[in-house]
C-alpha cells in the first residue's frame, strides 16, 4: 500500500517563495489600480468645481474673485496698508463660498451673513464665531478633498486652487528663498509678478496698475468674464490641485483662523505657474534655516500646484475640461496656459 506523506520542508519553502513572488508582482498592480480610481474621482471633483464657476459666471456675468474682503467690495475704503485697522481681517469669503449653490451646498450658503454687503464687517469671521459658540467648525463640503491627499482627510481643507497664472510674491525667507526667475522677458512674455490683481500699498487699489494675468488673484478687484479669456477657454487654466500640508496658506492659515475653505486667504486662489509642478516642499520643516527652498512659509516656491499623483497634476480649464499636466511640462508652455489674454499660443 502506498504511504501518505505531507510536504517536505523544502517543498513548503518553495511554495511560500512562489506565493511571495506572486504577491510582490500583484501588489504594484493593485496599488496602481487604486491610484487610478483615486485620480478618476479627483478629476470628477475638480470638473464639478470648474462647471460651478462657469454656472456662476453665466448667472452673475462674471467669475467670482479669488478672495473678497471689504476693500475688494469698495476699493475707495482701502488705506493702502492692508494691516491697518484690521482691513485684511474684513473677510468676505473665498470663491468657494460663492459657488456653494452650484455644488448642491445651498444649505451651507444660507447659514452665512450676506457676503456682498460691504457694511457687514468680517462676515466670515462672524459665521466662524457663531459655529464655534455652538461647538461646531466650518463644515466639510462635497468633493473638496482629492482622495490621493490623505493628510487629515476628515478636516475641511480644500485641494483645488484657482490659478493665478505667472505670479509670485516676495519670499518669506529673503534672497536665499528665491529660486525661480523674476522675469519672463527672455521668453517673449511680459508679466507682472508681485501679487497680480491685489495692488498692495496703493490707496484705492487702482486695477489698471495691477493687471491680472490669470483667472484669479487671492484678493482683487478685477472683473473676469468668459469674454475676457481671449486666449481660449480650452487653453487657459482655471483650477489646479494643491496639497494641504505643502503651503502655509492652505494649512496654517486655515488652522489659525478656523476658516478653512471659506476664508479669503486660505489657499483657494494661491497657486501659479512660476513654481514647478510638484516642487518638493518639506512639510516637516518649521523654519527657513532648515531649507528655505522647501519651507511651506516661503511663498516664492509654495504658491504653485502640487499633487500625490505620480508625475504631475490634474488641471481644469476655463471651459470645464480637465487635463493631466506632466510635472516636466515645458516652462514657457505652462506660463502661456496660465495667462488668459496674452495673445500667445501655447
Amino acid at each position: 500500500m502506498a504511504k501518505n506523506r505531507g510536504f517536505t520542508l523544502v517543498e513548503l519553502l518553495v511554495v511560500i517563495a512562489i506565493i511571495g513572488i506572486l504577491v510582490a508582482l500583484l501588489l504594484p498592480a493593485v496599488q496602481a489600480a487604486r491610484e487610478a480610481a483615486r485620480r478618476s474621482q479627483c478629476v470628477n471633483q475638480e470638473k464639478q468645481y470648474a462647471l460651478a464657476l462657469l454656472n456662476y459666471e453665466s448667472s452673475f456675468k462674471e467669475f467670482p474673485r479669488g478672495g473678497t474682503n471689504g476693500w475688494t467690495l469698495d476699493r475707495s475704503t482701502f488705506s493702502g496698508d492692508p494691516q491697518k485697522a484690521g482691513e485684511w481681517q474684513n473677510d468676505h469669503g473665498s470663491w468657494v463660498c460663492r459657488v456653494l449653490p452650484f455644488i448642491e451646498e445651498q444649505a451651507i450658503a444660507d447659514q452665512m451673513p450676506d457676503l456682498q454687503d460691504p457694511k457687514i464687517i468680517n462676515p466670515i469671521g462672524i459665521w466662524v464665531d457663531q459655529l464655534s459658540a455652538r461647538g461646531q467648525t466650518v463644515p466639510a463640503i462635497g468633493g473638496a478633498r482629492c482622495p490621493s491627499d490623505a493628510f487629515e482627510s476628515a478636516e475641511p481643507f480644500f485641494n483645488y486652487s484657482g490659478s493665478t497664472g505667472p505670479l509670485t510674491i516676495p519670499s518669506q525667507c529673503g534672497a536665499g528663498g528665491s529660486t525661480f526667475g523674476l522675469s519672463l522677458s527672455s521668453l517673449g512674455i511680459n508679466i507682472p509678478f508681485i501679487d497680480a490683481g491685489f495692488c498692495p500699498g496703493k490707496a484705492g487699489g487702482d486695477p489698471i496698475n495691477c493687471p491680472l494675468t490669470g483667472m484669479f488673484a487671492r484678493l482683487g478687484y478685477h472683473k473676469v468674464t468668459v469674454a475676457k479669456v481671449t486666449d481660449g477657454t480650452s487653453k487657459t487654466l482655471q483650477l489646479g490641485e494643491t496639497l494641504v500640508n505643502q503651503s502655509a496658506h492652505s494649512l496654517d492659515n486655515c488652522r489659525l483662523t478656523k476658516k478653512y475653505w471659506a476664508g479669503n486667504d486660505m489657499g483657494t486662489a494661491h497657486a501659479g505657474t512660476i513654481p514647478s509642478i510638484n516642487w518638493p516642499v518639506n512639510p516637516d520643516f518649521e523654519k527657513c534655516s532648515q531649507g528655505p527652498l522647501y519651507y511651506r512659509f516661503n511663498f516664492h516656491v509654495t504658491m504653485g500646484f502640487e499633487s500625490n499623483h505620480p508625475g504631475g497634476c490634474n488641471f481644469a480649464m476655463v471651459d470645464g475640461s480637465v487635463a493631466f499636466l506632466d510635472q516636466n511640462i515645458d516652462f514657457r508652455t505652462f506660463q502661456l496656459l496660465g495667462t488668459k489674454d496674452d495673445g500667445l499660443t501655447p
